[in-house]
């Protein structure tokens, strides 16, 4: 599509146009416009050592822009100084689409003094991520976080576990940032609970990327998130959640452990029978696990994105040992 295509007045800003701008501004060519909107008028020299271009290069670049979109950027001649400045449309362009991206950015950079060491380290990420894909990051962060919530999807639905979609297209070193990014979401959310990643929306300010975030998160934590409430009792009591333990196990397996009748009052039965799923799920794993006890525990932890609950797990390991020697008898 060439550029007649895209022509508009000075006071309009249509689709076709800010999508054609995205496609082909250069990283230099944004910043250039973000630097004149925040000076109104600068000259030639002061804006190459803004951009740390070279004043021919610096020609060459407004060149190719005003090709792309004519007269957006405007110059005029003061005595032997040149200053440039936006046109109205090239206002209104850096100001609804580049300044919000700029703002998310700087505010993950600058943010980690309001906040703990959780929080401040998704930040340093994000920024880190934002840094290296340039005014494309989220973009490319939308393209990583579909493509992980489909293979998760699939697998779940697949007995095989069949991934359809590759990580091939991506770099080596985006797919490295983001993984970095998604593991510290899951710390955050593992200590300070979920609602800890709404400061972090709050931050992105992009809203279907919060929602494909929250979305993803919950799929990876969906085990954590059932189990939560015993690993969150073993804090305040832990033999109230090692008597819920032996309930479970009382209930499913009650010619090893006898009945009981012991209450779980501390949890809702909603959140009870969660538990149960999860844990019945977890003997299985130890079966398959060949009944070894340090290898279920760290695929436990695995799974539950913690270590903090090593006590816990043991003592469910040590359960599951008891119904294999009851077995074997």
């Amino acid at each position: 599509m060439n550029q007649t295509d895209y022509t508009t007045s000075n006071t309009q800003l249509s689709k076709n146009t800010i999508f054609y701008l995205n496609s082909n501004l250069t990283k230099k060519g944004k910043s250039l416009l973000i630097a004149l909107y925040k000076y109104q008028s600068l000259k030639h020299k002061d804006l190459a050592e803004i951009l740390d271009t070279r004043a021919n290069a610096l020609t060459n670049l407004i060149t190719r822009i005003n090709k792309m979109q004519k007269d957006f950027i405007l110059s005029d001649s003061v005595g032997r100084c040149k200053f440039y400045s936006l046109s109205q449309i090239a206002e209104a362009y850096t100001e609804i689409v580049l300044l919000p991206k700029e703002t998310a950015r700087n505010s993950a950079r600058t943010s980690c003094l309001q906040y703990d060491f959780f929080t401040c380290d998704v930040l340093n990420f994000l920024g880190k991520f934002q840094e290296y894909e340039g005014d494309d990051w989220y973009i490319v962060l939308d393209d990583l976080l579909f493509t992980e919530t489909q293979n998760r999807l699939t697998a779940s639905n697949d007995s095989k576990g069949t991934f359809i979609h590759s990580y091939m297209d991506f770099k080596e070193e985006t797919y490295q940032n983001y993984t970095n990014l998604k593991d510290a979401f899951i710390t955050l959310i593992v200590q300070h609970g979920k609602q800890s990643a709404e400061k972090i929306y709050r931050i992105l300010d992009e809203k279907i990327l919060s929602k494909r975030l929250d979305f993803l998160l919950s799929l990876i934590l969906n085990d954590y998130y059932k189990i939560e409430p015993l690993f969150y009792l073993e804090k305040k009591d832990s033999l109230v959640a090692y008597s819920i333990i032996d309930r479970i196990f009382s209930e499913y397996f009650p010619e090893v452990f006898g009945k009981t009748s012991f209450s779980y009052s501390d949890l809702s039965p909603a959140e009870y029978y969660r538990i149960y799923s999860v844990i019945i799920q977890m003997i299985n794993e130890f079966k398959e696990n060949g009944y070894d006890k340090s290898i279920s525990i760290k695929q436990w932890e695995k799974n539950f994105h913690t270590t903090d609950h090593s006590n816990c797990l043991s003592y469910i390991a040590e359960k599951c040992s008891t119904i294999h020697i009851r077995h074997i008898q």
